[in-house]
């Protein structure tokens, strides 16, 4: 874990291939894309379509599961059918790159702190499921609620 302000794609490489080799870490979490100070002065699609690319790349090379947190343009936020890979910020070399996209919304059925994992690309599945969470009131914190298989995949979900 780093609260470090000067993260780049270079850096991130080198301090998990130190880590790799020190502790065979097979995982790592960027919280969150925007954060990564690579291409300065780029507009939002190049800077994360450089960094999509070298994330991917990073996690290929060394072999590590990579999640990344990124977030939603207001109009993909705005949708009444549900979010798509379309609403993500920046560049779509990010959802192009990702080998599964999930979104996480509140649900819609009343309970403030349930939310919903949703799957809306998944490269190595058989079928699309949805993961209920509960955010857990002041912390920053999720516990499981359960997971179900979709009966069919919402007409949203196909892109």
């Amino acid at each position: 874990m780093s609260d470090s302000t000067n993260w780049t794609t270079l850096t991130i490489r080198s301090d998990l291939a130190r880590l790799k080799a020190l502790y065979g870490v097979e995982w790592c979490l960027i919280d969150y894309l925007f954060l990564i100070k690579d291409l300065p002065g780029k507009d939002d699609d190049e800077r994360t379509a450089f960094i999509s690319r070298n994330l991917k790349d990073i996690a290929k090379d060394l072999d590590i599961i990579m999640l990344v947190i990124n977030s939603m343009t207001k109009s993909g936020q705005d949708r009444k059918s549900g979010p798509t890979n379309t609403g993500l910020r920046g560049s779509g070399q990010v959802s192009y790159d990702a080998d599964d996209v999930w979104f996480l919304t509140k649900s819609k059925n009343g309970n403030e702190n349930l939310r919903v994992l949703t799957p809306t690309k998944a490269r190595e599945r058989d079928s699309l499921s949805f993961i209920n969470i509960l955010k857990i009131p002041g912390f920053p914190a999720f516990a499981d609620v359960e997971r179900k298989k979709l009966p069919e995949v919402p007409a949203w979900l196909q892109n």
